[in-house]
C-alpha cells in the first residue's frame, strides 16, 4: 500500500504543477497582449504627435515663404522703374 499511496501523491503533485504552469502561462499571455495594446497605444499617441508637429511646421513654413514674398514683392514695388 506504501508505493500506491505514494503513486497517489506524486500524480496530486503533478496535476498540481500541470495546474500551476497553466495557471503561469496564462498570466504570462495575459500580461504580455496587455504590454502590446499599451505598446500600440503609445505608438498610436506618438504618430498623432508627429503629425500634428508636421502640420505645425508646415503651416509656419507656408507663413514664412510668405513673408518673403509679401517682402519682396514690397522691394520691387519701391524700386526705381528703369526707363
Amino acid at each position: 500500500m506504501a508505493a500506491s499511496d505514494d503513486l497517489a501523491r506524486l500524480s496530486t503533485r503533478a496535476k498540481q504543477a500541470e495546474d500551476h504552469v497553466a495557471a503561469a502561462k496564462k498570466q504570462a499571455r495575459d500580461n504580455l497582449e496587455k504590454d502590446v495594446e499599451q505598446a500600440r497605444q503609445n505608438t498610436k499617441t506618438a504618430i498623432e504627435n508627429i503629425q500634428a508637429d508636421d502640420a505645425a511646421a508646415a503651416a509656419r513654413t507656408r507663413e514664412w515663404g510668405q513673408d518673403i514674398q509679401r517682402s519682396w514683392n514690397e522691394h520691387v514695388a519701391q524700386a526705381p522703374a528703369d526707363g
